[in-house]
């Protein structure tokens, strides 16, 4: 098989959720697969973190604007190179390919609510999920398959996209070997220096988008912070501090701000030093395809709080602690259940361990050669 394979923004610097799927997926596929002959479309960019090897070609598109990139020039390109199928890895494909098409729809999120219409989306998000909401109807009708990462977001896509289960296989995400205790004491001080953190804290990722929570998530460590009395502070990725600041200051929050830390983007390089030295991990999303950090935090000995909504429980498991995210009170109460009980943050630790070899990249991407096989078995015989 000559397989296309769409990887669009894997080059970039700043790498999230999706793009560190895709990422694993290739570098799992260059050594499970020497068969089949593959393309691989990048968008130029500084990290260059995929090879050319025997059967892999690395192919690059220059547009600075995705939909033309995806709707324009990777279908011309995918023509011009004659391939057997194309898997488009990142929810969205172009409606006008004529070769076989897979599809790796990570979630429904953009079709379940009206987001654009929400004044906290920036306008990129709003664009975002209006183009998502236009597309993947239209490319599902298309698609041979469809593949995403969770059992709870087939369930959704089948309710919502009518599509019989079948039609969707479920490769699930996986924890590689960066994601382990950091326990050397140099390197946690040179990241505690970095960063300028103290010796205790805890971890929280989020973003701008209403579905991270992080409204609730403050108002967890407020209640959380006025009972404790270790009283740690609170560590948040991604965020805008400007806008942070901003919002504390609409929620009456000023007295938080000594004790809260926004560090926006780290590298992946130092993400699982991030996760070590905290406390615990707070994830307290309403929504989520997957949730790689629950498994990321607890690959690093992290006990996590999450929501029990969505795809959480299923990632989590019995290792994680459990709240409503829209009870930032019951939130609270379980990030002081760590905290209290010695115990149970021990428990939690190996429970969290054996929750991370349920999930592995080598099996994701064994599903992912199964449906090709499918797909170009079901096109020979057209």
């Amino acid at each position: 098989m000559r397989i296309g394979l769409d990887a669009q923004r894997i080059y970039r610097r700043k790498k999230f959720g999706m793009d560190i799927v895709v990422l694993e997926w290739i570098k799992r596929l260059q050594k499970m697969d020497q068969a089949n002959e593959y393309i691989v479309y990048v968008a130029p960019g500084p990290d260059a973190c995929i090879d050319k090897t025997a059967n892999f070609t690395i192919h690059k598109n220059k547009s600075r604007l995705y939909p033309v990139w995806e709707q324009l020039m990777l279908p011309a390109a995918v023509k011009r190179m004659d391939i057997d199928i194309l898997h488009c890895t990142a929810n969205t494909a172009p409606i006008w390919c004529k070769k076989p098409l897979i599809l790796t729809l990570h979630d429904t999120i953009s079709l379940e609510h009206r987001t654009f219409l929400k004044k906290t989306e920036t306008w990129y998000q709003k664009f975002g999920n209006l183009y998502r909401r236009f597309l993947i109807p239209r490319i599902v009708k298309k698609a041979k398959h469809l593949i995403t990462v969770s059992e709870s977001e087939k369930q959704n896509i089948v309710r919502m996209l009518h599509v019989p289960p079948d039609f969707v296989t479920v490769a699930l995400n996986g924890i590689d070997e960066r994601y382990h205790p950091v326990t050397d004491p140099q390197a946690q001080d040179t990241f505690r220096r970095k960063y300028r953190l103290p010796e205790h804290y805890i971890a929280f990722i989020g973003n701008t988008d209403p579905r991270k929570n992080v409204g609730n998530a403050v108002r967890a460590y407020a209640e959380y912070f006025e009972k404790s009395g270790k009283k740690r502070q609170l560590v948040m990725l991604h965020n805008d501090p400007k806008a942070f600041k901003a919002l504390l200051e609409k929620w009456h929050m000023d007295h938080l701000k000594e004790h809260i830390r926004t560090l926006g983007y780290i590298e992946s390089a130092d993400m699982a030093i991030f996760y070590s030295l905290a406390d615990m991990f707070l994830y307290p999303s309403r929504r989520e395809g997957f949730g790689m950090p629950i498994l990321e935090a607890m690959a690093c000995g992290t006990p996590v709080v999450t929501s029990n909504v969505s795809s959480m429980p299923e990632v989590g498991g019995d290792a994680a602690l459990y709240a409503s995210p829209d009870n930032y009170q019951e939130i609270a109460g379980q990030m002081l259940n760590i905290e209290t009980h010695p115990e149970l943050r021990e428990k939690m630790v190996t429970a969290g361990f054996e929750q991370c070899k349920k999930f592995d990249w080598d099996n994701a991407v064994q599903q992912i050669l199964n449906v090709y096989q499918k797909v170009y078995a079901q096109a020979k015989h057209l």
